[in-house]
């Protein structure tokens, strides 16, 4: 069965790549440019099974989304990648303290993102 994958990234370059190599992977992917967008998606959206989310972003920064995807009911377990600055180890700290279930650092390689979330979906590949 096909997995789906909400992408939460304000950058057009990096939602693009992400998308493009899920896609190939045979992933079906939806995108939000912002954690507001996410959520308004998730509310009308019931086959999400993982998210990858930026932190910062306008509107909802990641660390408010987990939380609020955590308070969700049909989403209080899914899995949640959150991209991440290599140098910024508090944003790490304060994501998994919000709930995330794992983290890529940016600039991050597709094959490493493909690895995770097969990892994560518990993927044979």
């Amino acid at each position: 069965m096909l997995k789906t994958v909400l992408i939460v990234d304000d950058s057009p370059s990096t939602s693009l790549l992400m998308k493009f190599s899920l896609k190939k992977a045979a992933f079906d992917v939806h995108n939000a440019d912002n954690g507001l967008n996410a959520l308004n998606l998730l509310e009308n959206e019931d086959a999400i099974d993982c998210v990858v989310t930026d932190i910062n972003m306008p509107e909802m920064n990641g660390i408010e989304l987990i939380k609020r995807i955590r308070r969700m009911i049909n989403y209080k377990f899914v899995p949640i990648i959150v991209m991440t600055n290599p140098d910024s180890p508090e944003n790490k700290a304060k994501a998994r303290d919000a709930g995330a279930t794992a983290w890529i650092d940016k600039p991050f390689k597709p094959d490493m993102l493909l690895n995770v979330i097969n990892k994560i979906l518990r993927i044979k590949g």
